[in-house]
């Protein structure tokens, strides 16, 4: 894992859980991953969910209410900033989807999220790309980054069984 110099948070909730049963692999530094960023809604967003789900928001025109929930420009801004500053790639953005996606090799996303990328093999012998330790941000997107997903490669769902 890389180390980080600047004051940094930890995203609450981001640590995964691995079963004990598990095998760790060290990852190729260079080898290329992506990962999702989510971003905050914007404060009026909580007030107008509510509304919509009670059924009492006033009728109002699409493109009105998707403004109302789309992610500020300026956390748009900072999350790019702080991808530049890590040398991450960013895929797509989408303001109204209040994501940012990017690529880097693992190195450059342990250096980023303060984590340590690496293969686990589980009981079953499956292999994916997980982390160990929990996510850890530069203070300045304190409260504007609410996940990073894909870091974790680990399927979430299960095949249903005859």
């Amino acid at each position: 894992m890389t180390q980080v110099k600047e004051p940094r948070f930890v995203l609450p909730g981001s640590a995964p859980h691995h079963s004990s049963g598990c095998k760790w692999l060290d990852a190729d530094p260079n080898l290329e991953v992506s990962a999702t960023v989510m971003i905050r809604r914007p404060a009026a967003a909580g007030d107008i969910s509510d509304q919509l789900l009670a059924g009492t928001l006033p009728a109002r025109p699409r493109a009105e209410v998707e403004k109302s929930l789309t992610a500020d420009a300026s956390d748009m801004q900072t999350i790019k900033n702080f991808m530049r500053e890590y040398r991450l790639t960013v895929v797509t953005e989408s303001a109204v989807a209040r994501t940012v996606r990017v690529t880097g090799t693992i190195a450059q996303m342990d250096a980023a999220f303060g984590v340590d990328v690496k293969w686990l093999i589980d009981e079953q012998g499956r292999k994916y790309l997980s982390y160990t330790g929990e996510i850890s941000l530069p203070e300045a997107l304190s409260g504007v980054v609410q996940a990073v997903l894909g870091l974790d490669q680990r399927p979430v769902a299960r095949p249903a069984t005859a």
